[in-house]
């Protein structure tokens, strides 16, 4: 048996999207032949909390919580929190201005570091305390936060562990970045590819970002998202709006600041309103999450906001619920050449619901991964902007079939490849993280 060291900045109860998939990987982790011990961030007043994210297995888990300096909490951690509260934050988002831009690029770029460098300190200091003699034969650190795979390099290096598994669930580096943001992350995602022993990542098309001319290919290995089959426990199918004659759509997740564009669905729907092939009362736009105001306004744009509901910031529970009372479901990403094989862990959810997925990439780069594993699964419709205008006419004309056979039939059929679906279930994905540590 393994005995295996997970570090992971984000954890149930907390409720986001980074700690979701951490927590799902780690619930089958522990259902398999490893001894696992987690090390994650302490609970904190500033989190959003679902204590049913919290799975069973962990109540025979080893868990070391690390917790903040209480000089971060009472200095720098205290600073943002009034930043938050008094809307400089939402002044800092907006800023356009290069010189604007680059200064609020900075101030992130320093918290950041600041905060990885206290919580580094202080999961040093925890381990040695409680970990104190003890051997793992793999140390498997996680991104998004930076800190995680400092920890796993210290770890390895102090001989706690025999191999490093550096995990990126997201590359560092975006197109979105300025290019000196770009360059400082490369150089830090470098230097963790580098030294660690296996880098494991999300999708195929990232694969390309973390090859380095110094760095053994080999050593670097594609393990997806996946979705836990266990979250759906309501009969699938089962539909319960109390506007059945609708077709609802149904979002749920973050936006980016709009780089998440849901623009050419509410275009498209107001086009078809607008041609009298459909009726606005036909279609219902769903949206859960903390940037209502932006989806709305995208909706605005197209004169569909009075289409939309919004459900704000919801548990996961309840997003699994609204999810078996819609028959459709969106998922947003983009695809370009420098941010090739973008994969939302969310589509991997959707999947498992077995709803009609629309999906929109956008970017100049077409075949997007993502696109490639609905239609694989033959899970929904695809819409990817690079295609051009056909791609949009198309994309239109399936919107309203999918209006047209609720209205005549009173359901979308689902027609979802389940073998092919199932090679993303959370059990099969921990088999095969489990096996990449055997042959260590």
């Amino acid at each position: 048996m393994n005995n295996v060291l997970v570090i992971f900045s984000a954890f149930a109860p907390q409720n986001n999207c980074a700690s979701i998939p951490n927590t799902k990987l780690t619930k089958y982790l522990l259902r398999g032949n490893l001894k696992v011990t987690l090390v994650t961030s302490a609970i904190t007043s500033d989190m959003e909390i679902d204590e049913s994210l919290l799975p069973n297995e962990m109540q025979n888990a080893r868990c070391i919580r690390v917790n903040r300096s209480k000089w971060f909490e009472k200095t720098i951690f205290s600073l943002r929190n009034r930043i938050t509260k008094s809307g400089t934050k939402q002044k800092m988002k907006a800023a356009k201005k290069p010189l604007q831009a680059w200064i609020v690029s900075q101030i992130k770029a320093v918290y950041f570091w600041i905060a990885d460098y206290d919580w580094f300190y202080n999961a040093t200091r925890q381990i040695r305390e409680e970990l104190s003699g003890e051997h793992f034969d793999v140390v498997y650190s996680s991104y998004p936060d930076v800190c995680t795979h400092k920890l796993g390099e210290y770890i390895r290096k102090k001989g706690i562990a025999d191999i490093w598994v550096a995990d990126f669930r997201d590359p560092i580096c975006y197109e979105l970045f300025n290019k000196y943001s770009y360059r400082r992350n490369d150089i830090t995602q470098h230097r963790i590819v580098r030294k660690a022993d296996m880098v494991t990542v999300v999708s195929e098309g990232a694969i390309e970002k973390f090859f380095y001319p110094d760095v053994d290919r080999e050593k670097i290995h594609y393990i997806p998202n996946g979705f836990d089959p266990e979250d759906f426990s309501y009969e699938r199918g089962q539909i319960n709006n109390a506007e059945n004659n609708a077709l609802h759509f149904f979002y749920a997740g973050t936006l980016y600041q709009g780089r998440r564009d849901f623009s050419v669905l509410f275009q498209a729907l107001h086009e078809l309103i607008q041609e009298n092939q459909i009726l606005p009362d036909d279609v219902v736009i769903e949206y859960a999450g903390r940037e209502s105001e932006t989806f709305l306004q995208m909706a605005d744009d197209h004169n569909m906001k009075d289409r939309c509901r919004d459900f704000g910031y919801i548990t996961h529970q309840r997003v699994i619920e609204l999810m078996g009372s819609t028959y459709c479901t969106l998922v947003c990403s983009h695809n370009s050449e420098v941010d090739r094989g973008v994969v939302t862990g969310k589509v991997f959810e959707l999947l498992s619901a077995e709803k009609t997925i629309v999906a929109i990439i956008t970017g100049s780069l077409p075949n997007s991964e993502l696109g490639q594993i609905i239609k694989e699964c033959n899970a929904g419709i695809v819409y990817e902007q690079a295609n051009g205008t056909e791609e949009y006419t198309q994309f239109k004309l399936k919107l309203f079939s999918l209006v047209k056979q609720k209205k005549m039939m009173g359901r979308i059929r689902s027609n979802i490849d389940r073998d092919m679906r199932d090679k993303y279930a959370y059990q099969n994905i921990a088999k095969q993280l489990e096996e990449l540590f055997e042959t260590t």
